[in-house]
């Protein structure tokens, strides 16, 4: 069985195993794929990555704000590209669609930027040597050894156009060892250059030059951006000679160029371009420039929102199934552990209640035992199979003496504490203690039952060897009042013997007196042997005031010795029902520590009351006394402060006990030379239920 656990466990670890593995695979795979798409729709309305976008986002530093008042921001450019940007020859003035993005820039940084116009060429070689901060240009390979690049602004084509009668070119593959012509520094040289294609290049310092060779046939072709071209052939081929060849030399994104040491300003210009694409600034000079049916920017389609949509939605998803499975999947863990833990405790709560040698049971509402420990199935001589689901009212007679299980059910729901001791070939105590739920509501009950016998034997026996002390110290005192009436009985034997003319009158008064000493003799040593008697649970009836009398007379002889006036207020009439040898001894016990309390003399009263149900005597003495340090210690047993052979330091610690048989209590008053009053308070048994 316990292979068979264990497989199950390597199993359900391997499946684990799979699963977590699976599902973070298609996560991982689901969440790159999220990040292609929104990079994706990113790079296509920003024209940055997510990276940059979110490095562009943040509002311009310390260093980059000190930059800008530190410097000046120059942007120089082709003079003569329109309508990207050239010199309107009628207004003097520097225009185009690069200028109002340049515009743009200004307004946002709120500085102004000084504008140069140059030749294409000349625009470049400022720009490396510093001259110039920015020029806008097509980014490659050879021109980042010289310049940074800022993210893109637009997206541009270049295109190829030649003359009508040219029916050879198609494409740049086709300008294979043409004559063409191009503004000089234009990325098409390069362009075409990498691709391996050699063209006979005639460099014109701008387009407008390079478009009037082609008009006058000395060339075969001009290379250029779409814009440009397309502008100069409106303005000069009136006669239509010149055509577009239709397919596209390259298609690519401009940016700004900058100069190498101005890496702080490509930060700042990035920043910038992206706030203004937000804006939606740049797709309003486009329009401007274009017309609202031309961009050079890529829109983002509708299949690019729906792809992102979709990817997000299963991500989501997945996401969501994969967290309620894992979720799942820990509380069944958890589950299984705690339910192993419960296991386990219980294991350890059932071997620590049957390593108890106390008879302990648990019972329900209906009094059905729900768990035995070992002792008790031992005890019953029964399996802890065929205890539990039996009713606790079959082990009554055996060692459960209460009728009533309901009775204590309700008294334990009460809170009343439920103790109590019954007899039955030993003696046993039993306690009940609750088990509530976590609404705090009874829903079973412990019984612990514990075997007195040798308990209540060994106090017997200190009891006993108490009372032997006390006959011990009685014995001359009880000797002494024996031989007053024996003396009397043998004076009137003498003179009985003696005198044979005794009159009736004197022999009756001779035979009274000793009948009454011989009483007085018998009722000593009865009540000597009564004290000195083993003790008993027996419950018997008592009229107090004689009760107190017969213990009294006890010590009568000990207190006339010592001065001592005694005085009775017994305010109780009729009789009690009560253990009577335990109320005996402890009254025997505390009066004999009052007598001890006043070598002196003094006065010693007893008060018995009734209040209420319970009986009230107090026994109060003028001794030396109990110190507020000692009080609290008078009932430990062998607590004495007396010199040795005067006490054993039993007598409190056993009348305490005894108080609490008699379910009462004891309560001492003391002061330091003024004395000390000691009051046990117990119920009539008659009042009681036993």
């Amino acid at each position: 069985m316990l292979y068979a656990k264990i497989k199950d466990k390597k199993i359900q670890s391997i499946i684990d195993f799979l699963m977590n593995y699976s599902t973070a695979i298609i996560i991982t795979v689901l969440f790159c794929l999220l990040l292609l798409v929104v990079n994706d729709h990113v790079r296509k309305k920003y024209s940055t990555d997510i990276v940059g976008y979110i490095e562009n986002s943040m509002p311009l530093s310390i260093e980059e704000k000190a930059w800008i008042e530190r410097n000046k921001i120059v942007f120089g450019a082709d003079n003569n590209s329109p309508p990207l940007r050239y010199v309107d020859l009628d207004t003097g003035q520097y225009k185009g669609t690069t200028l109002d993005i340049v515009d743009a820039i200004s307004e946002e940084l709120k500085v102004p930027v000084i504008v140069k116009p140059y030749v294409f060429k000349e625009a470049l070689i400022n720009l490396e040597n510093g001259n110039i901060n920015m020029f806008d240009m097509f980014p490659s390979d050879e021109r980042s050894k010289k310049y940074l690049f800022t993210t893109p602004i637009y997206r541009l084509c270049a295109i190829i156009i030649t003359n009508q009668s040219n029916m050879g070119i198609d494409s740049y593959n086709d300008l294979e060892g043409l004559k063409g012509s191009t503004p000089e520094g234009d990325y098409a040289e390069e362009f075409l250059r990498e691709k391996g294609i050699n063209v006979q290049w005639v460099k014109k310092p701008n387009m407008e030059e390079s478009m009037k060779l082609l008009l006058e046939n000395k060339i075969d072709c001009v290379v250029g951006d779409e814009p440009v071209v397309v502008y100069f052939k409106d303005r000069m081929d009136k006669e239509n000679k010149l055509k577009i060849i239709n397919t596209t030399l390259y298609e690519k994104e401009v940016v700004f160029g900058i100069n190498k040491k101005d890496e702080t300003l490509k930060r700042i210009l990035n920043k910038t371009i992206l706030q203004i694409r937000k804006k939606g600034t740049i797709q309003k000079i486009q329009q401007k420039w274009f017309g609202i049916s031309v961009s050079f920017d890529s829109d983002t389609s509708i299949w690019n929102f729906l792809a992102i949509v979709t990817v997000t939605v299963l991500f989501v998803f997945l996401l969501l199934f994969y967290l309620m499975v894992f979720w799942n999947r820990n509380l069944n863990r958890e589950v299984n552990n705690r339910t192993e833990e419960l296991y386990n405790s219980k294991n350890d709560l059932q071997t620590i209640l049957d390593g108890l040698a106390y008879f302990m049971m648990v019972a329900d509402s209906e009094g059905i035992i729900t768990n035995a420990n070992m002792a008790f199935t031992h005890f019953v001589k029964l399996s802890r199979e065929q205890v539990i689901g039996s009713n606790i009212m079959d082990y009554c007679d055996l060692i459960f003496p209460v009728k009533n299980f309901q009775h204590i059910w309700d008294n334990v729901k009460k809170r009343e504490k439920t103790k109590f001791e019954f007899s039955n070939e030993g003696s046993f105590e039993v306690e009940v203690f609750p088990i509530n739920n976590i609404k705090n509501e009874l829903i079973k009950l412990l019984f612990v039952i514990k075997d007195v016998t040798e308990i209540n034997m060994t106090q017997r026996k200190l009891i006993q060897a108490e009372k032997m002390v006390h006959v011990g110290q009685m014995a001359a005192g009880i000797a002494h009042e024996i031989r007053n009436p024996l003396g009397v009985i043998k004076s009137y034997v003498y003179l009985l013997k003696k005198q044979s003319g005794v009159t009736g009158e004197i022999q009756e008064k001779s035979i009274k007196a000793i009948d009454s000493s011989v009483e007085r003799a018998t009722k000593i040593i009865d009540n000597l042997l009564n004290y000195s008697r083993m003790a008993d649970e027996e419950v018997g009836m008592v009229k107090l005031d004689k009760f107190i009398e017969d213990i009294l007379e006890l010590q009568s002889h000990l207190m006339k010795n010592k001065n001592i006036d005694i005085t009775v207020d017994c305010r109780i009439e009729g009789m009690l029902t009560l253990n009577k040898e335990s109320l005996r001894h402890i009254l025997i016990n505390i009066i004999s520590n009052a007598i001890l309390a006043m070598p002196n003399g003094g006065k010693l009263k007893i008060l018995c009351k009734k209040d209420g149900d319970n009986i009230v005597i107090g026994v109060s003495d003028t001794g030396v006394g109990i110190s507020k340090k000692d009080i609290e210690n008078i009932y430990y047993p062998f607590f004495t402060k007396r010199e040795v052979g005067e006490g054993t330091g039993l007598g409190l610690y056993i009348a305490y006990k005894e108080v609490h048989k008699l379910k009462g209590e004891i309560v001492v008053e003391s002061e330091e030379g003024k004395g000390s009053t000691f009051t046990i308070i117990f119920p009539d048994y008659r009042d009681m239920k036993i």
